[in-house]
């Protein structure tokens, strides 16, 4: 479970669809082993999304969730025109596990360690980026 929350907000941008996403309190910067990504969630891992509603999650610098993402078939998932989103928790230490899928041609990505100082979350966060290489212009 979360044991340390101070600085950090993980988040979710463009067109991906998440299906899982959990993190765990760590007190180094480890990498997480695959056998832990297959293990969770276990007791030490909080999952950020119950595949059931948008509580755990709002618009980047906003206070409410954009209309644009709604829960599909248990995935947190961008159904049209909507900005960045944001957990409302704040993580310090964490490690982070999720399951993701693209829509074909989809370019997105997950951003962490994001603050909301700035005019867009790429500002200040580096992204792991999500992207259907056969079928993006950024994956030629």
């Amino acid at each position: 479970m979360i044991r340390n929350s101070s600085s950090v907000l993980a988040t979710a941008v463009a067109s991906a669809f998440f299906a899982v996403a959990c993190t765990r309190a760590t007190t180094s910067h480890s990498s997480l082993a695959p056998a832990v990504a297959a293990a969770a969630p276990t007791s030490d891992w909080r999952a950020l999304f119950d595949g059931k509603s948008t509580a755990g999650w709002r618009g980047y610098r906003s206070d409410s969730m954009p209309s644009g993402w709604q829960v599909v078939d248990g995935a947190l998932t961008r159904v049209g025109p909507a900005s960045d989103i944001v957990t409302r928790e704040r993580f310090a230490n964490f490690e982070l596990t999720l399951e993701w899928k693209i829509a074909p041609g989809g370019n997105s990505g997950i951003m962490y360690r994001v603050g909301e100082e700035d005019n867009a979350p790429y500002w200040s966060g580096p992204e792991m980026q999500v992207l259907d290489d056969a079928r993006h212009p950024d994956g030629q």
